[in-house]
């Protein structure tokens, strides 16, 4: 009986431990104006990720150099997600997000308000060298986020593809950056 036992909480323990992967923050936005940096990584919903904290503050602080600052520091936690659902309600893949603010003298703000950094979620099986991904008319959900987008006024060259069925838009006119998830010819937008 004791075997028995010993062997459930075995199996217990198995089941609800995830595989520990190396992730690499990626810079997914930010503003020039507030000197704010937004550093993300996706993660499985299986998954335990590993990060350096160091590399995430290089990071940072070489984003915030190019606005003139001459340093940043994470401020507040992370926030978490979901990025792609899963089986019976829950999350498949999540994106966590952190920011950073830039510290030092920021350069002068140019005309015309904020400026955003977007790019897309690299994950680390990527590779460093990796190109962002760029999303393809033949892409699922594409088409539904380009009119999701022009409808709210962003263009056409600021739509990327983060993962899935989610695509990131880049509004200069609004200053914004949207993310959507789409289902087929509809979109919605996430935070």
């Amino acid at each position: 009986m004791k075997i028995q036992g010993v062997f459930v909480v075995a199996m217990i323990l198995a089941a609800t431990s995830g595989c520990v992967t190396t992730k690499e923050w990626s810079a997914t936005g930010g503003s020039r104006a507030d000197g704010v940096v937004r550093l993300s990584y996706e993660v499985g919903a299986m998954e335990q990720a590993q990060l350096s904290e160091s590399q995430a503050i290089a990071m940072a602080t070489r984003r915030c150099a190019t606005w003139g600052y001459t340093g940043a520091e994470a401020f507040g936690g992370t926030t978490r997600q979901c990025n792609q659902p899963g089986g019976f309600g829950g999350c498949a893949t999540w994106v966590v997000t952190k920011e950073f603010q830039c510290t030092g003298t920021g350069a002068p703000q140019a005309a015309g308000g904020n400026t955003v950094i977007v790019s897309p979620v690299v994950t680390a099986s990527a590779g460093p060298s990796a190109a962002p991904a760029q999303p393809a008319a033949s892409e699922p959900g594409y088409e539904a986020a380009l009119r999701h987008a022009a409808a709210r006024g962003c263009s056409a060259a600021g739509i990327s593809h983060v993962s899935g069925n989610v695509f990131r838009a880049n509004c200069p006119a609004t200053g914004r950056s949207l993310i959507l998830q789409c289902q087929g010819a509809t979109c919605k937008e996430v935070d």
